[in-house]
């Protein structure tokens, strides 16, 4: 963004900026801006990148607690029996 003239702090700054008002057409200057930040956004990878950084941290997890999806699922299971154990007391 820098090298287009922009100096946002962090990648959703371009996108939050109180210049832009969601109740009103988007202005030249939005536009313009919202395709510059597109554009560095597709030449640094940043979707690839976050999805992979998101990726480690799942995977960190699950490996730090191998029980966590077997309990979660239980504790689901649990809830939708008490649903529709209720469901069937209710007229």
């Amino acid at each position: 963004m820098e090298r287009s003239g922009y100096t946002y702090g962090t990648l959703w700054d371009a996108n939050d900026d109180p210049r832009w008002d969601p109740e009103l057409p988007p202005s030249q200057e939005e536009i313009e801006t919202a395709l510059a930040d597109v554009a560095c956004k597709r030449e640094v990878n940043l979707v690839g990148t976050l999805m992979a950084v998101e990726q480690a941290y799942q995977e960190e997890l699950l490996r730090s607690q191998p029980g966590l999806v077997h309990n979660l699922n239980e504790a689901l299971r649990r809830q939708q029996i008490a649903l529709e154990e209720r469901a069937e007391i209710e007229p």
